[in-house]
């Protein structure tokens, strides 16, 4: 039984992801925006249909919004991944960093821990390849793939092993 319909995006809602504790359900769009909603208030509420019912609107990014992601532990911080990936404090609603260091578009990352991430990319001529790169929150930055059609990229729970969805030779595992 569909119990509230939230219509918030202008485009198509192209990922959500539940904060850690539950509460609070991100939405990313193709319209550029990230939105965070309050779950409790999604579902308590009476009414079939909530026009914004959003606790806040993360700035607009210039570009589709293709991941969030956020932090396993600790800090209340989530990442956007658009043109570029961007660490959002979502208890103030300012972004912290933005991580320009991609030469394409981002498709995805995923945090080690509560200081580091990896992000992916995929240039839109695959012969050419994107990247894998590796983060941390202060902004320092190392290559760990070069010329790969990252579509996705996972970590294990050891934090040390990776799998990387490549668009053109499919699930590839990596070592940090």
């Amino acid at each position: 039984e569909c119990v509230a319909t939230v219509k918030t995006h202008t485009d198509e809602v192209w990922i959500v992801s539940f904060s850690r504790d539950g509460h609070v359900l991100a939405s990313a769009s193709c319209d550029g925006d990230v939105l965070l909603h309050s779950v409790d208030d999604m579902l308590g509420g009476d009414d079939e249909e909530e026009e914004g019912a959003s606790l806040l609107h993360l700035l607009k990014h210039s570009t589709a919004v293709t991941h969030v992601e956020w932090c396993p532990v600790g800090h209340a911080y989530l990442l956007t991944c658009s043109d570029n990936v961007r660490l959002w404090d979502t208890e103030s609603g300012s972004c912290l960093r933005s991580f320009v260091q991609h030469g394409a578009g981002v498709e995805s990352a995923v945090w080690i821990d509560d200081a580091t991430f990896l992000s992916c990319s995929v240039e839109e001529r695959l012969s050419i390849g994107g990247t894998v790169l590796h983060w941390t929150t202060s902004g320092s930055c190392s290559e760990l793939l070069s010329r790969i059609a990252a579509r996705s990229v996972l970590v294990y729970d050891d934090a040390q092993r990776v799998l990387v969805l490549d668009a053109t030779r499919g699930l590839l595992r990596f070592r940090l």
